[in-house]
């Protein structure tokens, strides 16, 4: 069985925008130690949070020098497959590397509601609302039959449950598993990405995770929405991101082969008629893409 830590995090604009990263319980360690590296190179004493990439914000500054290190650095944690053939490269800190394989997954799950949905209800209501869909969704797409899985723990952005019902959407999502899952948690694990702010019983390495999750879904939303210059800093650092949701508009039979096969999952559902509807997400397309970074 494959054991799983899940890291979660959302952003409330245009939509309602759910990110989901699995990280491996056996790479783990080997995630943390790249974004260490890309801490001892840019040495950014803040916790990264994608908003605050300002429009100001210079694209040399260490802030964005990191950031840009955590995406390259999560979104090649996303290969799955074919490290034979196509090493698995990141831009660590100030030096690209081959990384190991981390075969990590990613969810970017956009809802989006009407007015009275977003602003009618609590934030905690609201998650909870839409969070037990964009995890079902992602664990039935991201896994299959061939492997069994367990969900160890999942770590939610934030240092208290707000409203958000986690007990619930557990139960429930046990009750509408496959087989092939095997362990789910009963609760979710509340915890700060900030690492500055942790008590002794929380470990840092999940909060920079959290951080990394934040600059997955900070970044799909920005390439999904945004029609900010190329050369800003939020369109620098999100340019790999661009590129996975490149591979996710690609046929079947040839994302089946992709070496990201299984390694994402970006969608959005939003209600028609009374009735949900579920797309892929897509980036907004530009005159001039010849800049964009290859997955390498």
């Amino acid at each position: 069985m494959i054991e799983y830590d899940v890291y979660y995090d959302e952003s409330k604009e245009d939509g309602y925008w759910h990110g989901i990263l699995f990280v491996p319980i056996e790479t783990n360690a080997k995630l943390t130690s790249l974004l260490g590296e890309a801490r001892n190179d840019y040495p950014f004493k803040h916790r990264l949070h994608f908003v605050c990439l300002g429009a100001n914000e210079p694209t040399d500054s260490l802030r964005t020098k990191l950031t840009e290190s955590y995406i390259n650095i999560g979104c090649s944690a996303l290969q799955q497959q074919k490290f034979e053939k196509f090493q698995s490269k990141a831009k660590v800190g100030k030096f690209p590397k081959v990384i190991d394989p981390i075969r990590a997954k990613f969810v970017a799950y956009r809802a989006i509601l009407n007015t009275e949905e977003m602003y009618g209800i609590n934030r905690g209501a609201l998650i909870s609302r839409t969070l037990k869909s964009a995890l079902k969704g992602a664990i039935h797409y991201l896994f299959d039959e061939t492997n069994d899985i367990g969900i160890n723990r999942i770590f939610f952005e934030g240092e208290d449950p707000a409203g958000v019902a986690d007990a619930e959407i557990m139960y429930q999502l046990k009750n509408q598993k496959r087989d092939y899952i095997k362990k789910l948690p009963e609760n979710f694990i509340f915890q700060t990405s900030d690492h500055n702010k942790l008590d002794e019983a929380r470990h840092i390495n999940d909060s920079y995770i959290l951080q990394l999750c934040d600059l997955l879904i900070g970044a799909t939303r920005f390439s999904v929405i945004s029609n900010v210059k190329e050369s800003s800093s939020r369109y620098k650092a999100s340019l790999p991101v661009r590129k996975i949701l490149e591979y996710s508009n690609k046929p079947y039979a040839r994302m089946k082969e992709s070496r990201f096969y299984r390694g994402f999952s970006l969608a959005q559902a939003e209600k028609r008629g009374g009735e949900w509807v579920f797309n892929n997400l897509q980036s907004i397309q530009r005159e001039n893409m010849s800049n964009q970074v290859k997955l390498i």
